[in-house]
Order: C-alpha cells, then sequence, then structure tokens
C-alpha cells in the first residue's frame, strides 16, 4: 500500500534463482527484515505454517530470539542470524 492507504501501481517479482548459497547474485534488490533481539515473541507458530507468509518470504523465524551478523568484504555480503546460544538459523550472500 502506498500514502494513506492507497494502492502503488506496479508490480513485483521473485528473483526464483537467487538463493543466497549456490546463487548468490540477485537480480533485483533484496529486502531484509530482522528484529528478534529482546521483546516478547508474538506469532511462534508461524515458523512452521508457511501458508501465513506473505509470497516473497524465503525464511521466518518466530519462535527464537536471535540477533542478525553482517559481514561485508570486497565484493560478499554475507548475513547471517543466530540464536541466544550462538547457533546459526539462516544465512546469506550476496555478491556483486
Amino acid at each position: 500500500m502506498g500514502p494513506r492507504g492507497k494502492a502503488v501501481d506496479g508490480t513485483f517479482t521473485v528473483d526464483e534463482v537467487f538463493d543466497g548459497r549456490t546463487a548468490t547474485r540477485a537480480k533485483g534488490i533484496i529486502h531484509i527484515v530482522t528484529g528478534a533481539g529482546g521483546a516478547e515473541l508474538y506469532d511462534p507458530w508461524q515458523t512452521d505454517v508457511k501458508a501465513s507468509w506473505q509470497p516473497w518470504t524465503r525464511a521466518f523465524v518466530s519462535d527464537l530470539h536471535s540477533f542478525t551478523v553482517l559481514d561485508v568484504a570486497a565484493k560478499t555480503l554475507k548475513l547471517r542470524q543466530l540464536d541466544a546460544e550462538g547457533r546459526e538459523l539462516d544465512a546469506i550472500t550476496l555478491t556483486k
């Protein structure tokens, strides 16, 4: 939705090839939303219910607190999501 709840013209396309592991060059813009650091967890059931995710969502961890680590080197960006014990929950690599 756009300003004041009005629809915005246009469409979006999901790059089905990019997976952040073997295919690390995205065709378009990557949006990353992260924030599981301290507030009370909400909707923990959603982690395993893909039907409740937005169609462009690739990973959704709603049942654990976690933090994001971002490593940047030359033309590579690596993002890792770690739980409170340091276990990797998810990771992607972007190559320019």
